[in-house]
């Protein structure tokens, strides 16, 4: 599945509940929503998915509202070296992997997409007890990819919604220009 992903970053000491009311709000308006919160910061993501019969543009599908200040393109695939969406994989932001793996084959495989894909900034493979992530380098680091492993505080990463939309939340916390130092704490709020 591919779409533009739209992240709300809502700051620290935003409630627990406030960012539950914000997922269950764009899940009324028929659009896949979660919520996290990683070291304390919440943030929704919302995969926006248009109604191509109707012609809109993706932004349509975003209420004025939200305000998103992260957008992107996020694509997820089944294997590390996937070929079935090759113009998706070549322009996406995000990839994310959906099948659960070991840490040691979620941390290939993550690497693994990135070196895959040029064009893609954050590469994630859901683990045995949170996510393996590969972020590309910036600034004078600029392509270098570092890995990183996250684990998840609570909340469960079986829904394909946090597979799809949790690397999602990671590319929002990046844009932030905060960096993942592989022990951030990572919390669903679904």
């Amino acid at each position: 599945m591919s779409g533009f992903v739209a992240v709300r970053l809502l700051g620290e000491g935003v409630p627990d509940g406030r960012v539950r009311t914000l997922v269950r709000e764009a899940e009324a308006r028929g659009l896949r929503a979660l919520g996290a919160r990683v070291d304390g910061f919440g943030l929704v993501a919302t995969l926006t998915r248009p109604d191509p019969s109707r012609g809109e543009p993706w932004e349509r599908a975003l209420p004025e509202s939200d305000a998103p200040l992260d957008i992107h393109l996020s694509v997820t695939t089944s294997e590390p070296h996937a070929h079935a969406d090759l113009d998706g994989l070549a322009q996406a932001d995000v990839l994310a992997l959906l099948e659960v793996n070991p840490c040691a084959q979620a941390r290939s495989s993550a690497g693994q997409l990135l070196r895959d894909h040029p064009g893609c900034l954050l590469a994630a493979a859901p683990a045995a007890h949170g996510w393996a992530v590969a972020v590309r380098g910036t600034g004078m680091y600029r392509g270098m990819p570092s890995l990183h492993e996250l684990r998840l505080e609570s909340g469960s990463f079986t829904s394909a919604t946090a597979r799809l939309l949790l690397p999602s939340c990671l590319h929002g916390w990046l844009t932030t220009g905060r960096r993942l130092q592989g022990r951030e704490r990572v919390t669903l709020l679904e």
